[in-house]
């Protein structure tokens, strides 16, 4: 088995749907935010620019190496992708936020799925205030900013409630409103 077999491999397992690995091996995040991730990308046959001024797009939301000119994809290899999309950004995920695994899966989600849209890397500030406890602060932050703004008028209005979500579960968090504040201080 070569690598890439094996890494296909460990990606199926790790998001079979049987109860005792949906427990074990795939956090709750991971689970939600694929389910959010293909409702809200819908699904792209074949590549596309989905906007002017985007990169080329397949699948849910696939920006990689599948997104040719020309390439066409299923909807099963789709959700592999996904989940590997997934799997793949993990690391970043931790690394830009050290205490993410703390945080209840309602800001979990938002939070990840910012990152795969790729705005809340963009945003330091934002990212400085999670790190700090000062979820209120990276919810006005978040909002804070040209693509925010801008979005209606670059033909992107669908961003706007991405963000707007993302914001508001760091506001929830950072007021004591999620049933798993109790795990860490959102007025550090």
């Amino acid at each position: 088995m070569n690598l890439e077999e094996s890494k296909r491999r460990e990606i199926e397992e790790l998001f079979e749907l049987t109860p005792q690995s949906q427990v074990e091996s795939v956090p709750q995040w991971e689970r939600d935010l694929y389910k959010e991730l293909k409702a809200q990308e819908g699904m792209l046959e074949t590549t596309t620019v989905p906007t002017r001024g985007d990169v080329p797009t397949i699948g849910h939301g696939h920006t990689g190496d599948r997104a040719i000119p020309g390439a066409k994809i299923t909807e099963d290899e789709a959700s592999q992708l996904l989940k590997q999309d997934i799997y793949d950004r993990r690391p970043e995920i931790h690394r830009l936020m050290p205490e993410f695994e703390v945080y209840p899966p309602e800001l979990q989600v938002p939070l990840a799925s910012s990152h795969f849209r790729g705005s809340l890397g963009g945003s330091p500030k934002t990212l400085e205030h999670i790190n700090n406890g000062e979820f209120i602060k990276a919810a006005d932050e978040f909002l804070d900013n040209d693509e925010y703004r801008d979005a209606a008028s670059r033909g992107r209005s669908g961003i706007r409630p991405r963000m707007e979500k993302t914001s508001n579960a760091l506001r929830k968090f950072g007021t004591g409103q999620h049933p798993s504040n109790n795990l860490i201080s959102g007025t550090r």
